[in-house]
């Protein structure tokens, strides 16, 4: 049977952290995609208060956004799913976990053009996409000139933030928040999150110390 998806790492010819902290999934385009092409692709951002207990492959369904990839590839989308270093994780918060963000709209773009360029140029940046003819199908049929940020809770957040900072190898179409944390100062008031201090933890300082100035 042939592979839902590939899970590929964030840097180009490296390879996926031990602790699986940060990486790409791309997901397999269905048979019946659009015959002129994809709608977009959604690259799809995972919240839980940048908590290291959610993430892709939890207990709570990808942090509660399981559902989506399969939502927007029957719509005729591709879809990408994205880990990203969570607060606690080696380099985590901020600014980490959003440079983790960026480096995944990079890399939309990037896979693309190698992908389309030829195999052996795949071969060069991503020996493990390269082996597999799917995952090279897949990648050829991005939409790095149709980007959708589809984010939820704290991915939503990074969502409006890299919709903002998009690299000019990519295009951002779209931002879809659902149900973001769009005011991190305001989050920090309502102690947002069980334990109320998801923001602080998340940006290492309070609104009002120097560093949150």
């Amino acid at each position: 049977e042939a592979p839902a998806f590939w899970d590929l790492p964030l840097a180009l010819s490296g390879s996926i952290a031990e602790d699986r902290s940060s990486f790409l999934r791309v997901h397999a385009v269905p048979e019946n995609a659009p015959s002129n092409g994809l709608h977009g692709t959604v690259l799809i951002i995972h919240g839980g208060y940048w908590k290291n207990k959610y993430g892709l492959d939890d207990e709570y369904g990808n942090a509660g956004v399981i559902s989506l990839a399969p939502f927007f590839l029957k719509c005729g989308f591709g879809a990408i799913e994205v880990e990203y270093r969570r607060r606690d994780h080696e380099g985590g918060g901020w600014p980490g976990t959003n440079e983790d963000i960026l480096t995944a709209m990079r890399l939309v773009g990037g896979l693309h053009a190698a992908a389309g360029a030829s195999a052996a140029a795949l071969q060069d940046a991503l020996p493990a996409a390269a082996a597999d003819a799917g995952c090279m199908a897949a990648l050829q049929k991005l939409r790095p000139d149709r980007l959708i940020l589809a984010g939820h809770s704290a991915g939503g957040c990074m969502a409006l933030w890299g919709g903002h900072r998009c690299p000019p190898n990519v295009k951002v179409a779209a931002v879809l928040a659902l149900a973001p944390v769009a005011d991190l100062v305001l989050g920090h008031e309502l102690r947002v999150s069980d334990e109320g201090d998801a923001v602080e933890l998340y940006m290492k300082c309070k609104p009002d110390d120097e560093e949150g100035r």
